[in-house]
């Protein structure tokens, strides 16, 4: 009986000291999203670096859309149509993309669609302060080997992505200085033509 009470004591011990709200890797990411399509407007300052070559930009989001700009590269997306401006073959491409293209332009993407397209864990990846979650495709066949996506513990606020091919290419995304509360008209998010008179549009829908 003695023996008994020592177990329970000691069982007792261990759940009391287990954090009352310990949390998957899907409700973090959950709670990111959350934040995000909460937002009538998210804007943010991101840099991108990949095979020792890096790149800044901006970007503006409101649900489904957004607009990213860089000085290699910009994006319009206005829930249906992308607009992609090469500004040094002087080109604008229309698309209808599909969900893989939209991710591989607007990386804010993997954090709303990991739902039933990836298995979630924790990183080994440990950080002070952070959730960082790991993202591994279901499909053999996204060309994605991984995602490692770090968000605040206590904001949810997204700060890194890294994104892994098959190939073992990796691509570093740091995200800074976002706002959830931004302001956007609707025209944001359609390519602005009068901007860049003397570009060739190459129709692809």
């Amino acid at each position: 009986m003695k023996a008994l009470k020592t177990i329970i004591l000691l069982a007792a011990a261990v759940l009391l000291s287990m954090p009352a709200s310990a949390q998957t890797p899907a409700q973090v990411l959950a709670k990111a999203a959350a934040k995000i399509n909460g937002a009538k407007a998210l804007s943010c300052a991101f840099s991108m670096s990949a095979d020792g070559s890096s790149v800044s930009g901006s970007l503006l989001a409101s649900g489904r859309k957004f607009a990213i700009t860089t000085p290699a590269a910009s994006a319009w997306f206005d829930g249906h149509t992308m607009w992609s401006l090469n500004p040094q073959s002087k080109e604008v491409t229309v698309t209808l993309p599909t969900a893989s293209e939209i991710a591989e332009t607007n990386p804010l993407s993997y954090i709303n669609g990991y739902s039933g397209n990836y298995r979630l864990y924790f990183s080994k990846h440990k950080k002070a302060g952070k959730h960082v979650v790991l993202l591994n495709p279901k499909s053999p066949n996204t060309g994605i080997k991984a995602v490692e996506i770090t968000v605040d513990a206590k904001s949810y606020v997204p700060e890194k992505m890294i994104v892994r091919l098959d190939n073992d290419q990796r691509t570093t995304v740091a995200i800074r200085n976002v706002n959830y509360n931004a302001s956007a008209a609707p025209s944001a998010f359609t390519f602005p033509s009068g901007k860049y008179a003397g570009y060739e549009t190459v129709d692809l829908r």
